[in-house]
């Protein structure tokens, strides 16, 4: 991965090998960046300004594919998730980290295309591209599956908005970007864009 110094620029090599997974997240309560590498399936908790590899966590068995990445700003808990690319299978889709004792605590078996978090709950919410699941919100501390949003079409990126306590998720093939409430999964007026639109 790379990192943009805030500011300023240009983007400086982290030389932290990272076998192409593309996704790394910061830590801001333990001050570390959190990546992936997809051939030793090691968690990689690594100290921003040294580039320096501290602690590693072999996730055992995670299905093969592109491993997505979430991290609760408040919470010590991370959230790794395998997009289990040609469903070949394998363990638990979704990994629950306690990042202070880098333990992995929780499995989850959920397909999950994208995924974020709820910024005050321990909530995690995954959806799938390549299916129409809708959204699925689970438990971060007990893995639960606690909701459901009704299925809307393929769609990929979410985000999470703060200010209307609303899950905002793409419909790639609607053209448009769905609404929904943060603690029901209710879906609310969607937002018109343009086909094919996939990112938020």
């Amino acid at each position: 991965p790379k990192m943009l110094p805030a500011g300023r620029g240009p983007a400086i090599d982290t030389r932290i090998a990272v076998a192409g997974n593309e996704f790394c997240k910061f830590s801001g309560t333990l001050n570390k960046f959190v990546a992936f590498n997809n051939d030793s399936d090691e968690l990689l908790l690594v100290d921003p300004k040294r580039f320096a590899v501290e602690r590693r966590l072999r996730l055992e068995n995670l299905p093969y594919g592109e491993v997505l990445l979430a991290i609760h700003p408040r919470l010590s808990l991370f959230a790794a998730a395998s997009e289990n690319e040609g469903g070949k299978g394998g363990g638990p889709d979704i990994r629950i980290v306690d990042l202070d004792r880098l333990q992995d605590i929780r499995q989850i078996y959920s397909p999950t295309g994208h995924m974020i978090t709820d910024p005050e709950r321990p909530v995690i919410y995954t959806n799938h591209f390549a299916k129409n699941l809708g959204i699925r919100a689970h438990d971060m501390r007990t893995g639960r599956l606690i909701g459901r949003s009704p299925k809307f079409g393929r769609s990929d990126r979410m985000t999470f908005d703060s200010a209307r306590d609303e899950i905002l998720a793409t419909s790639v093939e609607a053209g448009q970007i769905w609404r929904f409430d943060a603690r029901t999964l209710k879906p609310k007026i969607p937002i018109d864009t343009v086909f094919g639109a996939r990112g938020l």
